[in-house]
């Protein structure tokens, strides 16, 4: 007799081309293939579940350590538990951390990415939707208008308003530095709840009354 290793029952997802993935073996009957070209130039086939999203309560959220750097982990609660993981520095973590304050933890969310060319761009716009009912859960931090320009910051977001002479690396600065915001504000500070943590005035130990003294 012996003790049995309790097993996992979470459902790893990775978020990639607008859509929910999890790798898989090619004789699975709901496999997609998919062939893609590494960072070296090498080409690689792989096959994987593809889902457009999902649908639940968002549990919880943090950053880890992995293999390929810092991962940005969303656990979802429904029948089921999923943890939809991506690099922490993917346009996908930021869009999540952008919108997570704007969402009712106590309702189901449903969670779809994006990954498409907008009409008269040819840079690929990427993210992930947050809905609840019929509504989209809009960027907590930054305002747009209808053409999507950018109309006001806020909430402390790190902005580089006002500053004409970007360049790259002081984009990447920028970058790192909203990253650290969100890690900070959001990550650190879900699910929001704002705890008094004024401790109570200490309790003075009741005095016994002489009278009730054994001697």
């Amino acid at each position: 007799m012996g003790l049995i290793e309790k097993t996992s029952h979470m459902d790893y997802w990775n978020v990639s081309h607008g859509a929910l993935r999890k790798t898989t073996t090619e004789d699975d009957p709901m496999a997609e293939k998919r062939e893609y070209t590494t960072r070296d130039g090498e080409k690689k086939v792989i096959y994987e579940i593809v889902k457009k999203g999902v649908s639940g309560y968002i549990d919880k959220v943090e950053i880890t350590d992995g293999k390929f750097g810092k991962q940005f982990l969303v656990y979802v609660k429904d029948v089921d538990e999923f943890c939809i993981q991506m690099p922490w520095d993917s346009s996908e973590a930021m869009s999540i951390c952008e919108k997570l304050r704007g969402v009712d933890i106590a309702k189901e969310v449903e969670i779809l990415p994006y990954h498409f060319v907008p009409k008269g761009s040819t840079k690929v716009k990427r993210g992930v939707n947050l809905i609840q009912g019929d509504t989209k859960i809009k960027n907590y931090y930054v305002v747009f208008d209808a053409d999507g320009k950018v109309v006001e910051y806020k909430h402390g977001l790190p902005n580089a308003e006002g500053n004409q002479t970007m360049e790259t690396e002081d984009w990447k600065i920028l970058f790192a530095q909203q990253r650290k915001f969100f890690r900070d504000e959001v990550v650190y500070k879900f699910p929001f709840i704002d705890v008094d943590e004024t401790p109570e005035p200490e309790k003075k130990e009741k005095k016994e009354d002489k009278d009730d003294l054994p001697f």
